[in-house]
């Protein structure tokens, strides 16, 4: 299959691919300096595998990449936390901004779900 998206504002087009390889295992393995999205419990509780999701309804969501397949990203625009967080000239986030990343895409992602709206937000 073809998947075709945007990753931190780059466009990237996989050819040939399984659509139903995990988010999380191509952005830490295939992707290779993405590790800040990080394997917790597999299940998509603990939050640490949160990034953005941004679709055809110009809205964007915080998801589970470990949940989230491929398949499901072509056509969309995904932020993680070194794209969202990487200051205008490139350097990398301070290590003490990841944690609000993690809190802020969870909670996005529980009121979103008691709303059953998209979580709007700028950017993308």
């Amino acid at each position: 299959m073809d998947i075709s998206f945007r990753l931190n504002g780059e466009c990237v087009s996989l050819t040939g691919v399984d659509p139903t390889r995990s988010v999380l295992d191509y952005l830490r393995e295939d992707r290779g300096g993405l590790t800040g999205t990080k394997e917790g419990c597999n299940e998509g509780d603990c939050g640490a595998c949160s990034i953005m999701v941004g679709g055809d309804t110009g809205g964007i969501r915080a998801q589970n990449a470990c949940l989230m397949m491929l398949g499901h990203i072509d056509g969309k625009a995904l932020v993680t936390v070194e794209g969202g967080l990487a200051g205008a000239d490139g350097t990398p986030p301070h290590p003490c901004s990841r944690p609000w990343w993690i809190i802020t895409a969870r909670n996005a992602a529980s009121v979103r779900r008691a709303s059953q709206r998209p979580w709007r937000w700028g950017g993308i």
